[in-house]
């Protein structure tokens, strides 16, 4: 036993051993890149100088890579202990977050996400109708990464307070309530903010684990590693975020994407203007006072949780670094200046172009991928259940192409943004009648850090192939999914197409197939556009699929790596089968249709060619797939 007491006593040490603050003196900016992947945790950057989480073996490694340091704290985490008086514990944040769920009911919906190491992660739904999903452009706001980062957890429980203490005094507020829909999260690393540590249990950092273009920093063994961050992936999937905003310390920033990259999005402008307005409303002090910032200019960082939100769902997300003080009065001012920020966000969501997305012949809601080609703009999905999508967006003129799966796709241009207003669209898709999936959404990007000739973007391999493509870098990989109610299936032949881009060299890759992200089957290794078949897996269906770069050319060349255009898949039985359909639909009153909505006369469903059609008796519309002729 006393053996077995001496290491666990030594594992903790090992694990936990005490961390340091240093400042390291740089030269330019490659040192930032040297030093993120050799592992190093860099938290800050001033001129100069990076501010560093190490230890002792860690500082030895940086003085023999040949850089000064000096120790700025011995021990970090028990510098940051001195704040702990001016913040609350976990359980009186548990206390007050269930308090106001309480007394105010009819506005809110308190949820328990899952589990940080044994402590739960809580968060709060504000609404007019928290019970309901309804047409409203939905915002997240999260606290805590970093679980010494305590003020982020401050911000939000004040965010929360002000927003259901005005509710029935503030007709602004009662507006925005009753049209938008608020998660607030105050802390997601509910481990580190009891032991007040940064890292979680796994003593991970959080945000190095997330999947787009996850890299390995942070102690992260894989991309969404963590049940943390993996809980963020599902609510963010689940939710068709419009704006998403991370609060932590202790810097002076708005933080921009990218953090990953020198390259800007194609949002860039806007998201700029965006980040200059919050910056704005954080007037009054030297303590309050917020500069917008590049993510990268400031220092690279990879697997980070907004570079995530905005590559994968095009929602606009940014990190806020503000100052931890001591003192309740200067947190309480940071908490005001941040809240007039968040007030002016949510007042703006509607801004630029709304819609839904519906079934030409059903009326009902369908998923779709919504992607802006003129000028060049992030993609964004709708929601899968009530069809609608918002896009903000400044003055001008935007052509748009809406893909889904089953349907044709549909280009709409030149629709008209006016200042400070909402261009209203509705669209509905015509079913294919010979009906193809394909390649609906990233779930995680890996990419080697020397990427930096590499411009090519992620959104141009989704949907269907247009010769514009994206290039994985060498040994990248990139894992996509397919819309969940049309999976891959084995069918006769080939199942799917893998499409390459023209860069004016063939390349290999590897593929690979998943139900669960758990279980992976090699399905092939491709050359080029390259048609693959399930039956070489033990899957007779699949949800994503994995491409893996053959060592692909060389990352000082911009197209380095397989370059992916497309991956398009035959859609089997959807809706309702032929051999499912009720005998008694087989009366006079069943009427057939096909996909354009013409009605066909005097021939039975067996007798028709393979394709789309809708049969409607006296009560509904039913879709049928004939898969043979």
């Amino acid at each position: 036993m006393k053996n077995k007491i001496w290491f666990l006593l030594f594992i903790f040490t090992f694990v936990f051993a005490t961390e340091k603050l240093v400042e390291v003196k740089i030269f330019n900016y490659e040192d930032i890149s040297k030093i993120s992947e050799e592992g190093f945790t860099i938290i800050n950057r001033q001129d100069n100088s990076l501010f560093i989480l190490t230890d002792e073996k860690g500082i030895s490694r940086l003085k023999n890579l040949g850089y000064f340091l000096q120790v700025i704290y011995e021990d970090y985490q028990k510098e940051m202990e001195k704040y702990n008086l001016q913040y609350p514990s976990f359980q009186e944040v548990l206390y007050q977050l269930d308090s106001l769920a309480r007394n105010f009911r009819g506005i809110t919906k308190l949820e328990t996400f899952g589990f940080s190491g044994n402590y739960p992660i809580v968060g709060i739904k504000i609404t007019d109708n928290p019970l309901i999903e309804e047409e409203e452009p939905e915002i997240k706001i999260t606290g805590c990464h970093h679980g010494n980062e305590k003020i982020s957890t401050v911000i939000c429980l004040y965010y929360i307070k002000r927003l259901l203490s005005e509710y029935n005094e503030n007709p602004l507020i009662n507006y925005l309530i009753n049209n938008r829909e608020i998660w607030i999260i105050p802390i997601l690393n509910s481990y580190g903010y009891v032991l007040n540590r940064r890292y979680n249990h796994n003593n991970v950092d959080l945000n190095r684990d997330y999947g787009y273009m996850w890299a390995g920093s942070g102690n992260s063994p894989s991309p969404f590693s963590q049940n943390e961050t993996k809980i963020m992936r599902e609510l963010s999937a689940n939710n068709n975020f419009l704006f998403s905003y991370d609060y932590h310390s202790a810097a002076s920033y708005v933080n921009y994407l990218w953090d990953f990259h020198p390259k800007d999005p194609p949002d860039s402008n806007y998201i700029i203007y965006l980040s200059q307005r919050y910056a704005d409303s954080t007037y009054g002090s030297s303590t309050t006072r917020l500069m917008p910032i590049n993510g990268y200019d400031w220092y690279e960082v990879r697997g980070s949780s907004q570079d995530y939100l905005f590559g994968v769902f095009g929602t606009l997300a940014w990190t806020i670094e503000t100052q931890q003080p001591a003192s309740q009065i200067q947190i309480d001012s940071i908490c005001l200046a941040n809240y007039r920020a968040f007030i002016d966000v949510l007042t703006i969501m509607k801004k630029g172009i709304v819609g839904k997305v519906f079934d030409s012949i059903t009326n009902e809601p369908i998923p779709a991928l919504i992607t802006f080609y003129s000028p060049k703009r992030w993609h964004i999905y709708n929601d899968p259940y009530l069809g609608d999508f918002y896009k903000p967006l400044p003055e001008g003129n935007y052509s748009i192409k809406v893909y889904s799966c089953g349907y044709h796709q549909k280009i709409i241009e030149n629709i008209r943004v006016n200042p400070d207003t909402a261009e209203e669209i509705l669209i509905k898709l015509i079913p294919n009648e010979t009906p193809l999936g394909f390649a609906y959404r990233v779930y995680y990007v890996k990419r080697t850090t020397s990427d930096e000739q590499n411009q090519t973007l992620t959104t141009d391999c989704l949907g269907l192939p247009d010769s514009i493509f994206y290039s994985l870098c060498f040994n990248g990989e990139i894992v996509l999914e397919v819309d969940k109610k049309t999976p891959i299936r084995d069918l006769e032949g080939i199942d799917f197409i893998v499409y390459e881009g023209n860069d004016g060299v063939i390349e290999s890759y590897d593929c690979y197939l998943s139900l669960d992200l758990i279980n992976w089957y090699y399905c092939g290794r491709g050359l080029g556009t390259q048609g693959f078949d399930l039956n070489n897996t033990p899957l007779d269906s699949a949800y994503y699929i994995k491409i893996v770069d053959m060592n692909s050319g060389s990352n000082t060349l911009p197209y380095a790596g397989f370059d992916l255009d497309a991956i398009i898949y035959y859609i089997g039985e959807v809706g309702l089968a032929e051999k499912e359909i009720d005998k008694k639909v087989y009366k006079d009153e069943l009427r057939i249709f096909n996909y354009l909505g013409q009605n066909i006369k005097n021939k039975r469903i067996e007798e028709l060619k393979k394709g789309i059609y809708f049969v409607k008796n006296k009560k509904e519309i039913k879709k049928i797939v004939k898969i043979r002729n």
